[in-house]
């Protein structure tokens, strides 16, 4: 490992692998993270390779760490059983509450998105209110993946390699420095660190996921729409 967040990563694998087996083929893990206010969801999407470009590739598997759910803030993640190759929309689906510490892991071909947060943000009418953020860290292990490298331009990307932890990166006009404090702490550190087995949570089933509009009222019975004109990768 050259940095936490691959020792993160490697743990989330060793997790996953008992109910993901497919998992001992996966030889790339991406990562990407979000910050989210109390209002803001994310729409339904499938994970996808380049975002889909050139046809959607999904991986064995996705990860969800929560790493900041302060008290009433933010919404759950939405995971429903519907697949690209699903022959109707999805029937049902699970909500994944936001906790500190929390970790949810799911088919790498699900259909899942984020739910607003309801009503107003905890303490927002308050003058000396500081803005909270639901902050999640996401994980997908591949079987194979394209690395893409940085262009001229140095603007982040799908699938880029991660800078050495261990200096600033520095390519066109943009110099990077978040890295370095990703960097591993001295090798005694890391042995003190305690090995918790996570508890198994149940989790919220829902059903209905689809809701017809228009003319016709009532649960969606239909074919998935094409990727291209409802989603997104």
């Amino acid at each position: 490992p050259r940095s936490t967040m691959d020792l993160a990563a490697r743990h989330i694998l060793e997790l996953a692998l008992p109910f993901f087996p497919a998992l001992a083929d996966a030889t790339a893990a991406e990562w990407w993270a979000h910050c989210r206010p109390h209002a803001c969801g994310h729409q339904m999407h499938f994970d996808s390779d380049n975002e889909g470009i050139g046809g959607a590739r999904h991986p064995i598997c996705s990860c969800v760490t929560f790493v900041e759910a302060p008290d009433g803030v933010g919404g759950p993640t939405l995971v429903t059983n519907q697949k690209l190759s699903s022959p109707t929309l999805a029937t049902k689906g699970w909500l994944v509450y936001p906790r500190p510490g929390r970790l949810a892991i799911y088919d790498g071909t699900y259909l899942h998105g984020v739910i607003p947060g309801r009503g107003f943000e905890p303490d927002a009418h308050s003058s000396t209110a500081t803005k909270q953020r639901r902050i999640t860290w996401m994980v997908a292990f591949w079987r194979d993946i394209k690395l893409r490298p940085f262009g001229p331009d140095g603007l982040a990307g799908s699938s880029r390699p991660m800078p050495d932890p261990g200096t600033e990166f520095e390519i066109g006009k943009r110099k990077y420095t978040w890295q370095q404090q990703l960097a591993l702490p001295a090798a005694d550190l890391l042995k003190d660190i305690p090995k918790e087995t996570p508890k198994p949570s149940a989790l919220p089933q829902c059903h209905g996921i689809w809701t017809k509009v228009g003319e016709n009222h009532g649960l969606v019975d239909e074919p998935v729409p094409p990727i291209e004109q409802c989603y997104q990768f």
